[in-house]
């Protein structure tokens, strides 16, 4: 972590009104009122996910990770000081960009906020235009635009908006207007003292050039913008051959990888943009809300063995070209076109290119065009994720390697697919042997490429030593933030209860792939286990927006809107997911909640209801948390018993043997716990549940509604378990170095 960093956050003022007269007044009642104030607003800054940054006089600063926990904060401190007839505050909220140096945030975005506080009304909440955009299609929170105002040192005026309370009427546009009348006066003063100054200085800078008989030849002529940030949109397949599609995602994907080679360069990272919805905005939309200043575009078509490619670079914000070239060349060529376009991109945004980095650029992967045009064709069919495509990727990789058994890139995607097959398959030790040989190669062969470690992370990961993955993915990461690893290693993290690191390292990459459904997906998990579950839907609705069929995301909103009792949401949910499998899930998952809700007291019939509905596929749903012991607990209560006994075995010897393997998920000693609460042997449920806690676990949230621990759940044992999890979750949220607001 550096000594200071800049970031985005929700920023929240309060100020005590009145209390300067009443510290005039009474200075024992004054301090009285600023312990109280602190006492009331701490914690509920805390429950909010926020951060108390520091008092300033009877001000409070606060951020937050987003703009919706910090309105819900401010709403709900004017909640409990409703009722109090002297203490009461007025609260300004925006959402800009902060400097974190040690335990202090500063920055224009904190001038803004302090100013919307000093001209909310008392027991009001005035936002800003930036913060009523995040929040505008909230159902709970209601607003009224209140009109525009110039603040001192801002270039252009600032929207502002008014929080509605239940409990407290907003102030007529009188007020408003009164306000900004002063705040008129104030600046007009400021400008005239400025005027004078201004002309001063300006008598002052003709001296000097007078003086030493400054020339424009001396001079530092301005650039047009000093910003490295690049961003690089999928290159348009030109033609009417789509069998050749795979060459411009490929093409977009090596000349992405040889910029993020140089390190003077900021790149959004992977191919995954091609799923950013793009086509219809305009080059300052995305660069406005990507946060990038340049973008890079192209085209490519391919005739037999002769490839033409169009590159131009622009300027986000002004939308000039800054560069351009076309390279019409054989295929051989395609190479040296890539390395040039990296080079030329360097060049055009003065960016730095070490030696180091320029013979890492100009290094060829292979010398056989045929196996690279092969090797694109299997990374395209790899990043599909299915069966038949996984088995057509691995046959183009083999092809690619027959004809260069030195070509990593393709040692590297044969590793993969031989760990997506592992994954899926019972014969899952022979195909890892594969894919660890394949990784072995490439970390031996190109010790430098990040390909290697996070192809190796992977194999050990679905072998089930969690420390040796860790320890691969951390490698790859390090290289150059391989995204595949990031979101891997921080997957480990969280499934560890290592939460703090997962959102830090999530915090760092997230920038360089904002389009990656399960870097989103990351983050709502992590969250999730730190009971943020509004954080946590914020980060799903991120990813189901890039990905509205993404698996894993809607099994965990259905969860959350199930541990909040969220119906119609659940509802939703399991629809989606039975339309997406094509199958029952809808029906189970909705039978589901009714028994975790305890909606459900006839368990035979619920049992029989499951049983037919299953038609034997139980073994479908063995890797889904919590799900597949739920359909063994309902056999189990409902007279099923040997059928529950064959899931629970089953799941028994499956996690043993994942222990026994250096496996160091909480998630398999939490579902042993599980499966002995069901059977009545309290002492081992103990015993597997308190490892699970020591191992990391700390999903309360659920547990408390899990039905499979009613036995246990009004124990004091187990209470004492809750709140020790609870602690560890509170420990985290407090932890100044997780990284929470760096999102």
């Amino acid at each position: 972590m550096t000594d200071s960093t800049r970031k985005l956050a929700a920023i929240m003022f309060t100020d005590i009104i009145g209390y300067t007269a009443l510290m005039g007044k009474d200075e024992q009642r004054a301090l009285e009122i600023l312990d109280k104030n602190r006492d009331i607003q701490k914690p509920l800054i805390k429950k909010h996910g926020g951060r108390y940054v520091k008092e300033i006089g009877d001000g409070i600063l606060a951020i937050f990770p987003t703009t919706t926990e910090a309105v819900f904060c401010a709403k709900e401190i004017q909640q409990q000081l409703n009722d109090d007839p002297i203490l009461k505050v007025r609260i300004g909220i925006h959402l800009g960009e902060i400097v974190v140096s040690h335990k202090d945030v500063f920055g224009d975005g904190v001038n803004i906020a302090s100013r919307i506080e000093n001209i909310a009304p008392s027991q009001g909440i005035y936002i800003s235009e930036t913060v009523f955009n995040e929040i505008r299609n909230i159902r709970e929170i209601e607003t009224c635009y209140q009109g525009e105002i110039k603040f001192k040192n801002t270039e252009s005026k600032i929207k502002i908006y008014a929080i509605m309370l239940d409990f407290a009427s907003v102030p007529g546009k009188a007020y408003f207007r009164k306000k900004k009348e002063e705040i008129i006066r104030e600046v007009g003063h400021h400008k005239i003292i400025k005027w004078i100054f201004g002309i001063l200085f300006f008598i002052l800078i003709l001296f000097v050039l007078y003086k030493f008989e400054f020339s424009s030849t001396n001079g530092i002529s301005p650039e047009w913008d000093n910003d490295k940030t690049v961003m690089v949109l999928p290159f348009e397949n030109i033609g009417n051959d789509d069998a050749n599609a795979y060459i411009s995602i490929g093409i977009t994907e090596d000349i992405l990888n040889q910029l993020l080679k140089i390190r003077d360069l900021k790149v959004i990272d992977r191919s995954n943009l091609r799923k950013y919805e793009y086509q219809n905005k305009t080059y300052k939309d995305i660069g406005k809300e990507l946060n990038v200043s340049n973008l890079l575009i192209g085209s490519v078509r391919k005739d037999a063995d002769r490839i033409r490619i169009t590159a131009k670079l622009i300027n986000a914000k002004t939308e000039e070209v800054i560069w351009t070239n076309v390279y019409n060349k054989s295929f051989d060529d395609i190479f040296t076109i890539q390395t040039e376009v990296a080079i030329s991109i360097a060049e055009a945004l003065k960016a730095e290119v070490t030696a180091d980095e320029v013979k890492k650029i100009e290094k060829r992967p292979t010398l056989n065009m045929t196996a690279y045009d092969l090797y694109l064709k299997g990374k395209e069919y790899y990043s599909r994720y299915t069966d038949q495509d996984n088995l057509g990727a691995m046959e183009l990789f083999n092809q690619a390697l027959i004809l260069d058994p030195d070509f990593t890139l393709a040692h590297a995607g044969l590793s993969d697919a031989f760990s997506q097959l592992a994954q899926k398959s019972n014969a899952k030790d022979l195909w890892l042997d594969s894919a660890y040989r394949h990784a072995k190669i490439v970390q031996q062969e190109e010790p430098d490429n990040s390909s290697g470690y996070k192809s190796m992370g992977l194999y050990y990961s679905i072998k089930g030593n969690t420390l040796k993955a860790m320890q691969e993915f951390r490698k790859a990461v390090d290289i150059d933030k391989n995204i595949e690893a990031v979101i891997n290693l921080s997957r480990l993290y969280y499934r560890t209860g290592q939460l703090d690191k997962a959102l830090e390292l999530l915090s760092d990459a997230q920038w360089h792939d904002p389009m990656d459904t399960e870097l989103w997906f990351s983050f709502a998990a992590t969250y999730y286990r730190l009971n943020n579950m509004h954080k946590a839907s914020e980060y799903l609705e991120k990813a189901l927006l890039i990905n509205p069929n993404h698996v894993s995301s809607l099994l965990l909103k259905w969860l959350i809107s199930v541990i909040i009792y969220d119906t119609e949401s659940s509802f939703t949910v399991s629809q989606k997911l039975g339309f997406i499998g094509n199958d029952d899930t809808d029906k189970l998952l909705m039978l589901l909640q009714r028994v975790i809700q305890e909606e459900i007291s006839d368990m035979d019939k619920t049992a029989s209801i499951i049983h037919d509905l299953m038609k034997g596929r139980e073994m479908d749903y063995a890797d889904l948390p919590y799900i597949f012991n739920l359909i063994g607990y309902i056999y189990y209560t409902g007279n099923m018993t040997s059928r529950a006994d064959e899931l629970f075995n089953f799941k028994l010897t499956n996690n043993t043997n994942h222990i026994a393997q250096g496996e160091m998920s909480y998630k398999i000693k939490y579902e042993i716990a599980q499966i002995y609460a069901v059977k009545g042997d309290k002492k081992n449920a103990y015993k597997w549940l308190e490892e699970a806690v020591e191992a990391g676990w700390v999903e309360y949230s659920y547990v408390v509604i899990d039905p499979l621990f009613r036995s246990m759940q009004q124990d004091e044992r187990f209470k004492k378990l809750i709140e020790k999890a609870r602690e560890k979750v509170n420990s985290l949220q407090n932890h100044s170095k997780t990284g929470f607001f760096e999102s």
